[in-house]
């Protein structure tokens, strides 16, 4: 019996009972009991009560019936040794389950419209909005299995906290969710306690609320651990994840060679999936940016885009269309960096086809219309610049690093802009907004961002002595992260000092 459709029509035709007769008998119009035996509405808690007593059957067993699951899920109850007393006999299946305990478990015990393995930020899709009542047999269960553990098997009850906490989260508790999560991990006995899969989807899950907390820290540690396990149990699509979502956090954290390392890792694995390439390649392009490594970028921005122009990548067609609007904007602006207009007006055009129908995120958006304004500029269309980037400077608001850099370099932009048709009170006032804000986060971005501004500042004092911030700046960056030596970042700060000071 695969739901309560079938079993309102198997009833009543059992009977021997019109739709007319059964309506009468359980206080309904005929048209509501053809709705419901045709599946297109679905009974409320007091109709199935009435239904339960009219038929002499079970009301759990009824409620169970009336749960939108998919078949396999009712298969899994059905075959299931230990499936719930008011599963009539009949109803189960005389087959024994083909599937092992953990497959069982997981098919009870996860609601429709929800997948936890495919729901994480890695993924990139709009998460359905929750429904608690379409998990309510699942949130019975674990309550039944959290309330007597001694009467299930240690994986039924280790299941059982990972969805408890799994649910918060969906219904957006982050706090509750994180809580019930690393209790559940201090109870972990050993290190191999628990199967690959739990362990790994429990680590994975604290790291992404970790990260939401912006316990960045903690948020790597669990994605590193997710990792071990996905490795362990040859997930490869969570493996790719783990380390995406580790380059992630350790960006938001300041950490962008960390968050390098993981992304190239990433990308050199023989079992890569197409996603994970569009993915991993989209991301380092701006990465790259960040860097002036302009070479590598379109490396990446020319990988990414093959990938995503193909139907066999994977995701949604939004997602795909968003990622590649995004990889289009970090080629062009690579193409504008190195001063190649013709190249970059080619990757413009295709922007402009694909704009049209694509709404970008905010960020990728700012970007765009500052590179834009740069590309006006190499054909002396200095007004149009100017208002593209004050236009973008009054509709776009930074949320982290990278969008501060932005604002950063758009002022750096209008600053040199008025520095050329020597507005000295434009450019003193659009320092002072620049110099204003708090240091960034990241550390190569702040090298950039403390040294920039103290070349404007020089420019617009004329006193040479503030080149000695600039330097200052560059060594204290130097210091802290020592690979920065190794980039073209660092070569181009340097050679602007020294031009600075000629």
């Amino acid at each position: 019996m695969k739901d309560f459709a079938e079993y309102l029509r198997q009833r009543r035709l059992s009977r021997g009972l019109t739709m007319q007769q059964l309506a009468t008998a359980l206080s309904v119009s005929p048209q509501f009991i053809s709705l419901l035996e045709s599946g297109h509405r679905r009974p409320s808690a007091p109709f199935l009560n009435r239904c339960a007593s009219y038929f002499q059957d079970d009301p759990r067993f009824l409620r169970f019936l009336a749960q939108p699951f998919t078949p396999e899920q009712r298969r899994a109850v059905y075959e299931s040794p230990s499936a719930p007393e008011y599963i009539p006999v009949t109803a189960r299946s005389s087959r024994p389950a083909q599937d092992d305990e953990e497959t069982l478990l997981l098919t009870l015990l996860t609601a429709a419209d929800c997948d936890p393995a495919t729901e994480t930020p890695y993924h990139g899709e709009e998460t359905p909005p929750f429904q608690p009542e379409r998990a309510a047999l699942q949130k019975g269960l674990i309550h039944e299995i959290q309330s007597a553990p001694d009467r299930f098997p240690n994986a039924a009850t280790a299941w059982a906290t990972f969805f408890d906490g799994y649910y918060t989260y969906r219904q957006g508790d982050i706090v509750g969710c994180l809580s019930r999560l690393r209790e559940a991990r201090s109870r972990v006995s050993s290190p191999s306690s628990g199967s690959s899969k739990w362990r790994l989807w429990l680590a994975l899950y604290i790291g992404i609320c970790e990260e939401s907390q912006r316990n960045y820290r903690e948020a790597v540690a669990s994605y590193v651990e997710a990792r071990r396990h996905a490795t362990a149990g040859r997930d490869y699509d969570l493996l790719t994840a783990t380390r995406w979502l580790e380059a992630n956090a350790r960006l938001q954290s300041g950490d962008t060679f960390g968050a390098l390392d993981a992304l190239d890792a990433a990308c050199r694995d023989e079992a890569i999936t197409p996603f994970g390439l569009m993915r991993c390649h989209s991301t380092l392009v701006f990465l790259r940016l960040s860097l002036h490594e302009y070479e590598q970028a379109l490396d990446d921005a020319t990988t990414a885009y093959q990938v995503l122009r193909s139907t066999s990548s994977g995701g949604t067609q939004d997602l795909r269309s968003r990622l590649l609007l995004g990889v289009e904007v970090g080629a062009l602006t690579a193409h504008v960096a190195r001063n190649r207009r013709d190249e970059a007006q080619t990757w413009s055009n295709r922007i402009r086809a694909l704009r049209s129908r694509v709404e970008p995120e905010a960020g990728v958006d700012a970007m765009l219309a500052l590179t834009s304004a740069e590309l006006l500029l190499m054909s002396n269309r200095r007004v149009q610049a100017r208002e593209r980037v004050e236009e973008m400077l009054t509709t776009f608001t930074a949320t982290d690093d990278f969008g501060k850099a932005l604002i950063a370099r758009a002022r750096r932009f209008l600053i040199d802009l008025a520095l050329e048709t020597k507005d000295r009170n434009a450019a003193e006032s659009l320092l002072s907004e620049l110099t204003g804000g708090e240091p960034l986060t990241d550390p190569l971005l702040n090298a950039e961002y403390a040294v920039e501004n103290a070349l404007r500042a020089a420019a617009i004092s004329g006193n040479g002595a503030t080149l000695l911030q600039a330097e200052n700046a560059l060594v204290a960056a130097e210091e802290r992260v020592p690979r920065l030596r190794q980039t073209a970042l660092y070569r181009h700060l340097r050679e602007r000092i020294r031009a600075a000071r000629r």
